[in-house]
């Protein structure tokens, strides 16, 4: 009898676990689904209100205006399903977690964002005028190679050039000779000479150097033998002349000019950039003020 009413007495105990394992399990499930999600929730918005938000009084009535209208939006629901009034904090703490934390950083986004845009205008006008700057560096070496490829291919013919084009210069301009005169012979005769070939214009020439004494003492014929001489050096030297390379020189020198007020205006924009930058990094280590 005893192993008997043992039996059944744990038979019964065995029972009664069962039916409250049944009974409580989905109110423990219920409540685990509840509480785990809400502790670790609740964790991360308090984080948030004290190492990465300071709350002004802007904010803080905002989020209890919040809390309030999340209030009703409960109560409302209750009211239309007809459930337990227990179920208004559920919903309203319930989104009040969910989305708070999202609210609070689409706020602090705008409170970064003029620092933000700032920083972006001053690294996209330090690129553009490194690139500038590039470019300028890019035009200057080109120069630099067209004008020591000229100075050494074709100095002693520029100097000898511009020896002709003086002295013809000066025949024109000399004392007791009509200078309207000889101006407008200079010009017929350049006119016949561009319509001579490089072989005509040689034994033009030559003709003229066989005939050495007579040349140095009739003007026009002196003048004839230095257009020739400047018009096959300009051929030989594909017309560039010494006052083209003053032009290139001067051109060289107004983009090192310019080149070296950008190198002022760059130092200058990435102190700019710098300090955009360190605004931001500055709300790395302390609070954001909301409100």
């Amino acid at each position: 009898m005893d192993d008997l009413g043992g039996f059944i007495v744990g038979l019964l105990f065995f029972f009664l676990v069962v039916y409250t394992i049944i009974t409580i399990l989905p109110y423990l499930l219920l409540a685990a689904a509840v509480i785990v999600p809400s502790f670790f929730l609740i964790r991360h918005l308090v984080r948030q209100l004290r190492d990465r938000y300071t709350l002004g009084f802007e904010a803080k009535t905002a989020l209890v205006t919040y809390a309030a209208f999340l209030g009703l939006i409960g109560a409302l629901i209750v009211y239309q399903y007809d459930l337990s009034w227990f179920w208004i904090p559920a919903i309203a703490i319930s989104v009040f977690l969910v989305t708070t934390p999202g609210i609070l950083g689409l706020w602090a986004d705008s409170v970064l964002r003029p620092s933000r845009i700032a920083h972006q205008e001053a690294e996209g006008t330090l690129n553009q005028i490194q690139a500038e700057l590039a470019r300028l560096t890019d035009q200057m070496d080109t120069v630099r190679r067209e004008i020591q490829d000229v100075e050494s291919r074709y100095a002693d013919q520029i100097r000898l050039r511009d020896a002709w084009s003086a002295n013809v210069d000066a025949l024109c301009l000399a004392s007791g000779q009509d200078h309207r005169f000889m101006l407008v012979a200079r010009g017929k005769i350049e006119k016949r000479i561009a319509l001579l070939s490089i072989e005509e214009m040689r034994k033009r020439l030559n003709e003229f150097v066989t005939r050495t004494e007579k040349v140095k003492t009739e003007s026009m014929d002196y003048m004839e033998t230095g257009l020739l001489q400047i018009a096959l050096l300009d051929h030989q030297t594909k017309g560039v002349t010494q006052d083209l390379m003053k032009a290139r020189k001067g051109n060289l020198q107004s983009l090192e000019q310019k080149a070296e007020r950008l190198h002022d205006v760059l130092t200058k924009q990435k102190q700019e950039a710098a300090r955009t930058q360190e605004i931001l990094n500055g709300y790395n280590n302390r609070k954001i003020v909301l409100g």
